[in-house]
């Protein structure tokens, strides 16, 4: 966050973790593959708590305001600490780019999977494919994360978004 991804070297990084450049190779190749294990932390822990909102036992329209606003409030977060938030995020879609597009696939899958059990539970309309209601949700979601600036604006473009999306899956 500091200097950025590209002004960023293995001796910086050794530094702020404590440790020595040596022991750091011990664990990481270069700057690229810790930039991908962040990545991937990043989405497991993102999965995680995206899990966490849609097994809440609320009303849809909560759930997905909940959902929602977990999905991009780390990645605006992230973005906003610092003026090297942008970029580092471009280098990660850049360096973990497969690690992106699965990441993507887990959380859509977390939301086709909570529609099928809704759907299943009455809670949201039967005649609608949770994977087309899943990959318009992920898409909607991406269209508010490039217009949010900061986590206040992400709130008030969430909650909307997530109230007009429940009032159409209700049954």
């Amino acid at each position: 966050m500091q200097f950025g991804y590209r002004k960023t070297s293995m001796d910086d990084i050794a530094q702020r973790a404590g440790m020595s450049r040596s022991a750091l190779y011990l664990h990481f190749k270069n700057k690229e593959d810790i930039c991908r294990s962040l990545v991937a932390f990043f989405y497991d822990r993102k999965c995680d708590a995206i899990a966490e909102a849609l097994a809440q036992d609320a009303p849809v329209q909560q759930i997905l305001i909940d959902a929602f606003a977990t999905h991009l409030s780390s990645l605006v977060d992230l973005v906003v600490k610092g003026p090297s938030g942008a970029e580092l995020v471009d280098a990660g879609a850049q360096v973990a780019a497969d690690i992106v597009a699965a990441g993507e696939l887990r959380l859509q899958d977390l939301y086709t999977g909570w529609l099928d059990r809704e759907r299943s539970a009455g809670r949201v309309r039967r005649d609608l494919s949770a994977d087309d209601m899943a990959r318009t949700c992920m898409a909607l979601l991406k269209g508010v994360h490039a217009r949010a600036s900061d986590l206040t604006d992400l709130r008030a473009e969430v909650t909307p978004l997530a109230q007009v999306i429940g009032r159409g899956l209700s049954p």
